[in-house]
């Protein structure tokens, strides 16, 4: 089954467009964070790329995910946009010219966004018309990329929108419902308790850093806490586990003055202690420390260790967690695998090489061998010629010198002939 990566553009030491109250940074990672969620809760392994990487490092780490186009794999990243004048809606980035999946991707994902929130849909751009004439998101991740501007923090309208924490649970569940209807799977609705309609401030969404519900990262959605707490808590994000871990925990011991079998009495343990024991649970479990929501929620309900353990064991974090983990031990096993071969046809390579120099050694030396028979073939002929030459010629026979008799009767013969 194809993958999902969600990223968040821009981190807090360059936090993008702040402007009308709003940082670009807080709403693309409420976005991002809530979009996980619902993916997730649908059964597609979702991973939010770390949001305090630069732009280059992020682009590294999500290639070395092994999430690539070849597996139908998928990298989105969300952004706010600003602009001079009164532009509004949203717009998205492809990569290359178009007419292929990265287009396609966007497409979608636009068309959902704009059917449930009513943004006015600018279409979808080649990243090659962009000022900077390319996108490294789009270009250089190995999965199927797209890059999505929502809203113009810049003009009023767009900006009041953002602020609402029920329109950013609208732009969220379209971004999945796209991603997903764009993979062919079918939505999985996620209910989430409703939220405070109210418009947070600036200082308001820094110090908590939400402007939704927080399903993606939060560990909190279980069983109300004492009614004297009226802060409302974050909703889960590991219910509907895809493996049938869900929401398990019965919270009912958890609240202040309960207790727990080796979890002891969390009430009687000071705040900061109780802000430690969270902290290291978080760390232990889910190798992160948990978000200023999370840590205030579970400070408020008291929750014990052994609890607090349970129900992270039993989230949809910690289950993609060991999938991820599964995946790259295959994949170092993978890796091991190849390199014994690399060194076995190293081995191989060498033994031919050294079988070749040997080859090449005994060619030179029978060419050597040959060459001094040649020349002592030279010296032959040429002491043959020299003795040949240095022979005194044979001294010729005598002349055959004819009787007197002989020569007198010829005489007459050839006269009287």
């Amino acid at each position: 089954m194809a993958r999902v990566i969600i990223s968040a553009g821009h981190t807090n030491s360059e936090p993008g467009t702040t402007v009308n109250g709003l940082r670009e940074v807080d709403v693309s990672r409420q976005i991002a964070k809530t979009a996980v969620t619902h993916i997730r809760n649908s059964g597609v392994l979702t991973l939010t790329a770390p949001f305090e990487m630069n732009l280059t490092d992020k682009i590294d780490w999500i290639n070395k995910t092994g999430y690539s186009s070849d597996h139908n794999d998928l990298a989105v990243e969300i952004h706010i946009n600003e602009a001079d004048g009164n532009k509004s809606g949203i717009e998205g980035w492809f990569e290359a010219q178009g007419n292929n999946n990265s287009k396609k991707l966007t497409d979608t994902i636009l068309a959902s966004i704009a059917e449930s929130t009513g943004l006015k849909n600018n279409g979808s751009q080649s990243e090659e018309q962009h000022e900077l004439k390319s996108l490294a998101f789009v270009s250089k991740t190995k999965p199927i990329a797209s890059l999505l501007e929502i809203g113009y923090l810049d003009n009023p309208q767009d900006a009041e929108f953002l602020k609402n924490s029920q329109n950013i649970e609208k732009i969220a569940k379209s971004v999945a419902k796209g991603i997903l209807k764009y993979l062919n799977i079918e939505f999985k609705d996620l209910h989430v308790p409703q939220q405070n309609t109210s418009q947070p401030t600036q200082s308001t969404i820094s110090a908590n850093n939400s402007l939704a519900p927080r399903p993606s990262t939060s560990l909190s959605n279980y069983a109300s806490p004492s009614p004297a707490i009226t802060t409302p808590s974050p909703s889960l994000p590991f219910n509907n586990n895809p493996l049938g871990g869900g929401n398990s925990f019965n919270s009912g011991a958890g609240g202040f003055g309960g207790t727990s079998s080796g979890g002891g009495n969390s009430f009687m343990k000071t705040r900061e202690e109780r802000r430690e024991m969270i902290k290291n649970a978080y760390i232990k479990i889910l190798g992160r420390e948990p978000n200023q929501s999370d840590l205030n929620y579970f400070l408020n309900t008291g929750i014990t260790e052994d609890q607090l353990l349970k129900k992270m064991v039993d989230s949809q974090e910690h289950v993609d967690l060991v999938k991820a983990r599964q995946e790259v031990l295959m994949t170092k096993a993978k890796f091991h695998s190849q390199q014994a071969e690399l060194i076995m046809l190293r081995a191989q390579n060498q033994d031919k090489e050294q079988l070749i120099n040997n080859l090449n050694r005994l060619l030179h030396q029978k060419n050597i061998s040959l060459s001094e028979m040649q020349r002592q073939i030279n010296i032959l002929q040429q002491q043959t010629f020299r003795s040949n030459s240095s022979k005194t010629p044979p001294k010729p026979l005598n002349e055959y010198k004819e009787p007197m008799i002989d020569r007198i009767f010829r005489f007459f013969s050839d006269r009287l002939g």
